[in-house]
């Protein structure tokens, strides 16, 4: 029946489009590294992940795998990038997020050693960091469920001040960037202009779906007119299956109506009040 399947890409559409339009930070797990097999190293990137969703706020957007693979230039490309660089941070930079972790496993004696690091990206400052020797690969799972949520919980935990002299020795010997002085017009008219763009975002996406339901409601006439097309004495599979589709066709056209109104709405919204 393609009544369901309406609602559901709608509704897709529809959470994608608000997760996109307010999700303001954007985290990557890089694919965990060492000398462990590539099995192996997938699963701790799946433990890394799920212990980042169990404590990332709402407004922080998680990256999917591929995504963050596919901005680094693919597979290869990543471990190439990864045999050049030392840093994570630089891999960040890449995926274009504004945190990044990632696991990394190594042998110490007989012993695995396992460290996972938290940065922020535009800054290159280490926010948490967990390191700690395991005789194998099942205790590290453990291990890495008791301690990696509260790395990524240093994410929203407030930043320790640090004073500008603490801060000039930073710069000078390159621990971190220097700050970027902004015009309050600047930034101001920076502001404006993302939400700008949300606006019109959602005022496209409105508009196509609205064209979307205009559309089934030209398909409502077109299934109205074979279901009345169906000859007498054909069988009631016929006629249920006919009339289905002008049905089907009805429900979507109000969906897309319903959804596209919505959006536009939004974009009004966003133009108004921002």
């Amino acid at each position: 029946m393609n009544k369901p399947h309406g609602f559901c890409w709608l509704f897709c559409l529809l959470t994608f489009v608000f997760n996109f339009a307010f999700a303001t930070h954007t985290v990557a797990v890089l694919p965990s590294d060492g000398t462990l097999s590539d099995d192996e190293n997938d699963l701790l990137t799946d433990k890394m992940r799920e212990a980042a969703l169990k404590v990332l706020p709402d407004d922080f957007a998680l990256l999917k795998q591929d995504v963050v693979i596919k901005r680094l230039g693919g597979m290869e490309n990543y471990i190439k990038e990864c045999s050049e660089t030392s840093c994570i941070v630089n891999l960040g930079k890449k995926a274009q997020v504004d945190y990044v972790a990632q696991c990394r496993v190594g042998k110490l004696g007989d012993n695995l050693r396992i460290t996972v690091e938290l940065y922020e990206v535009s800054t290159g400052r280490l926010l948490g960091m967990f390191s700690d020797i395991s005789e194998d690969f099942y205790k590290l799972l453990p291990l890495m469920e008791r301690n990696i949520p509260d790395v990524f919980r240093k994410i929203t935990a407030p930043s320790p001040s640090i004073s500008d002299l603490e801060k000039s020795v930073d710069v000078m010997f390159g621990y971190i960037e220097p700050e970027k002085k902004i015009d309050p017009q600047v930034a101001t008219e920076n502001e404006g202009n993302k939400y700008f763009w949300v606006a019109v975002g959602l005022d496209v996406l409105g508009a196509g779906v609205l064209g979307f339901g205009i559309y089934q409601n030209s398909q409502i006439a077109s299934n109205r007119k074979d279901y009345k097309g169906v000859p007498q004495g054909s069988p009631q599979g016929d006629f249920d299956s006919a009339y289905e589709k002008v049905e089907s066709s009805r429900s979507m056209r109000n969906a897309g109506y319903i959804a596209g109104g919505i959006l536009l709405l939004g974009g009004v919204g966003v133009h108004i009040f921002f």
